[in-house]
This record gives C-alpha cells, sequence and structure tokens, in this order.
C-alpha cells in the first residue's frame, strides 16, 4: 500500500471517484473480491519501489497512472539516490494546453496533488515521458464506446478471458459518453509500442503551478524556450493513434497475433 493522501494533507471531500471506492467500479461481488486482501504487502510502496530499483539499477520503468504521492516521497525519504536508480518514468497526468478534467484548467491526477507532480519533475534525473488530458480528449482520440462494450466484447466472448470480463463489467457501469476514453491504458500502449502507436511528441520544460487561484494543479510549459535557464525535463505525447490502439486492445484479448493492419 501506499500514500494515503496528498503531500499537502488536503483532500476533496466532494471529489468524484471514476473509479469507485474499490478501483473497479464498485460493481464486483463479494465472490469476486475474497482474495484481494491476500495480496496486500505489508512493506510500504515507496520502500518497495526504492528497493526493486536499486536492486536492479537504471533497469526498471516506473509507469504511474494516479497522483504521484508516492514517487515524490521517494525524494523526500531517499533523496537523490532514488531517482538516479529509475531508468524512467511513464505519467498519464498533466495537461499541457489549459484543458482541465478535475477543475477547468487541471487534469485530475495532477489536480490531486499538486505538490508531488511539482516535486517529481523538478527533482527526477532520469527520462520522463507525459500522456496530458489533451491527447485523450474525444477531439484527438475517437473510439466510440460501442466499439469497446459491442463489437469488441462480441469478438473476445469466445475466449472466455476472465479479466476481460470482469473489465467489460467496469467500463459498462463508468462509462456514459460516446467515447471510450481509457487513459491510464493509452500510456501502457505508448510504452509498450511507441513507434506504432505515438504520433507526435515533443520536448519542454514543465513545472506546476501550486498557487494559482484558477490554476493550481496546471503544468506549465517554457513557451520562452529558456533552455539554459530552464533545461527540457520531459518529453509530452501530443497525438496517438486510435485505430492502431484497437490493434492492441485485440492483441492483449488474444484476437490477433500482430498489429499489422492486414492480419
Amino acid at each position: 500500500m501506499g500514500a494515503v493522501e496528498p503531500l499537502a494533507g488536503y483532500v476533496d471531500a466532494d471529489r468524484k471517484l471514476f473509479h469507485g471506492r474499490d478501483g473497479f467500479g464498485d460493481c464486483l461481488n463479494d465472490e469476486n473480491s475474497l482474495h484481494i486482501s491476500s495480496y496486500v504487502q505489508p512493506q510500504h510502496a515507496v520502500m518497495a519501489i526504492h528497493e526493486f530499483c536499486k536492486q536492479r539499477p537504471q533497469q526498471i520503468t516506473i509507469i504511474a497512472v494516479g497522483p504521484l504521492t508516492n514517487l515524490a516521497l521517494g525524494y523526500t525519504m531517499y533523496g537523490e539516490q532514488f531517482g538516479l536508480c529509475i531508468k524512467d518514468i511513464y505519467i498519464m497526468g498533466g495537461n499541457y494546453q489549459g484543458v482541465g478534467n478535475s477543475s477547468r484548467s487541471a487534469e485530475f491526477n495532477f489536480h490531486s496533488d499538486p505538490e508531488a507532480a511539482h516535486a517529481v519533475l523538478l527533482k527526477t534525473p532520469c527520462p520522463i515521458t507525459i500522456l496530458p488530458w489533451e491527447p485523450c480528449t474525444k477531439e484527438r482520440f475517437n473510439i466510440p464506446i460501442n466499439w469497446r462494450l459491442g463489437e469488441f466484447v462480441q469478438c473476445a466472448a469466445a475466449y472466455k478471458h476472465l479479466a476481460i470480463d470482469i473489465l467489460n463489467q467496469v467500463e459498462n457501469s463508468q462509462y456514459e459518453m460516446d467515447n471510450w476514453n481509457p487513459c491510464d491504458a493509452l500510456l501502457v500502449a505508448a510504452w509498450l509500442f511507441e513507434k506504432q502507436f505515438i504520433k507526435k511528441s515533443s520536448t519542454w520544460n514543465a513545472t506546476v503551478d501550486l498557487t494559482g487561484t484558477h490554476t493550481r494543479g496546471q503544468m506549465v510549459l517554457d513557451h520562452l524556450r529558456e533552455c539554459k535557464k530552464f533545461p527540457e525535463n520531459v518529453r509530452i505525447i501530443e497525438f496517438v493513434d486510435d485505430e492502431c490502439f484497437k490493434h492492441i486492445v485485440e492483441w492483449a484479448a488474444g484476437l490477433r497475433d500482430t498489429l499489422d493492419e492486414n492480419k
């Protein structure tokens, strides 16, 4: 288990729990949940991350799909040594054009713990790749929810894959919109299939606003390109291939052997 609250200690009581209280849309019955507690380890997540990376220096990629509190705590507990052991970090979070989803100007993960996001971008010495909110929006990533819960479900049914059956329930309970928006999975796809999936990316110096009345939690880029003063510290994914993602999902489900368009 990891941190239970943001670095600054404030938790918005009215925040929406998109993934439910159990992380699965609160749609699982008791039978599905019986053995979950047996997987919870007593060691704190921050200590586990540091030990894994120390044992395999410069070999482990961290894929962060939530608030960055645990990573920020790593620097608090272990100093710069924490980041030196990590190969690279992939982050789903932030925004680079001011488009928000948790507030009018901030993305959920960064907005949930702005201090943590700020610390990670400031202190991390290894390469950081960020999938921000904008390339996940329907204007840039457009797969109808009917494909996910209709066509894909029908094709995958014959394989009787338990994990997919559970995810069908979860996503059916969560999505009350026309467009499928699996941000976390998009980040994993970007790591697994970078050349096929990422259509455009760019490098920037980025930080996170902590004090703005309307912009707290917003990721801020150095548009002046003062690289000597503010060296580039992140790669930002701007566009991904939605058709390629369909093939990735089908590949993961065993419906295809390759991402090739014709197979």
